[in-house]
């Protein structure tokens, strides 16, 4: 297992202006992150940054950081058509730009959570469709895409082992992101073992009760309110997740993404001195 980080986790820093793609590059590179997954939100960076990454595999190179994953927010499970359909086309933009700077997973975040209808059933054959699209241009590219779950609507992995099913591709993973599993509540190492062979990364998230005050608070199945926090300051069992990825014999990368209320770098640091000691202990376990 390898240690990585994703641009996501500096969202509200891009918007601000204060981080753009070179300083965290900079940043991963001198506090020792093995590899960087490139997000490329257009709400947050407030443009396409396609050619942002062109230019700077090299920097990526230099820093001595392995450039792991490409990613994009995209809804393929919309209920307005034109919504999926420029999310379709996005993604098959993303799984060229993937080819070009010669990465070969691209993650897709996003997916079901800004719709309010939540019927797995209806929605399901639109999303499958518009995955199907998309993975006839990947299998030609030989770039894997990767399902990141979230929300209520595509998460829990009976659905994602679902839809994994019905396609039947080698090129459609999942990118599990740890705490969202509390979402729908199931246990974050259950998901683990289910998912086993068909996880291509791991977003290490954290979360805590809050209240509907809380900055960017969600609402499980059950009703419950959960807030985004740096990793060991929630509820999640970051140490038996680690211990199980390794029981099955996960290999790729352990990605940081941090969305919790206080400023990106400071969250960030709180959450990778936790990760790197436990990381340490299970590596040598």
């Amino acid at each position: 297992m390898k240690l990585g980080l994703t641009t996501e986790s500096f969202a509200p820093a891009i918007q601000g202006g204060r981080m753009n793609l070179q300083k965290i590059i900079d940043y991963a590179g001198q506090n020792g992150y093995e590899g960087l997954e490139i997000v490329n939100r257009r709400e947050i960076w407030r443009k396409d940054i396609g050619d942002d990454v062109k230019m700077n595999i090299a920097r990526m190179r230099e820093r001595k950081l392995r450039y792991f994953s490409y990613g994009v927010y995209e809804d393929l499970a919309s209920t307005d058509s034109q919504v999926r359909w420029r999310a379709m086309n996005k993604v098959r933009e993303a799984v060229l730009l993937a080819c070009i700077t010669n990465v070969t997973d691209l993650v897709v975040m996003g997916t079901g959570l800004a719709s309010k209808e939540k019927d797995w059933d209806a929605q399901r054959p639109s999303l499958v469709q518009n995955l199907k699209d998309c993975l006839e241009l990947a299998e030609r590219k030989r770039i894997t895409i990767s399902l990141m779950n979230g929300g209520t609507f595509l998460n829990g992995s009976t659905r994602l082992m679902q839809l994994l099913q019905e396609l039947g591709s080698e090129y459609l993973k999942i990118s599990m992101d740890v705490a969202a599993f509390f979402l729908v509540d199931e246990e974050p190492s259950d998901a683990v073992r289910t998912l086993v062979g068909d996880i291509r990364s791991v977003h290490l998230t954290d979360v805590k009760s809050a209240d509907e005050a809380a900055v960017g608070h969600a609402t499980t199945v059950t009703g419950k309110l959960l807030a985004s926090c740096a990793l060991g300051e929630g509820i999640v069992p970051q140490r038996e997740v680690l211990y199980t990825l390794k029981q099955v014999g996960f290999a790729g990368f352990l990605c940081i993404l941090y969305q919790g209320a206080d400023e990106p770098a400071v969250g960030i640091d709180r959450s990778a001195a936790y990760l790197k000691s436990i990381f340490r202990e299970v590596r040598s376990a």
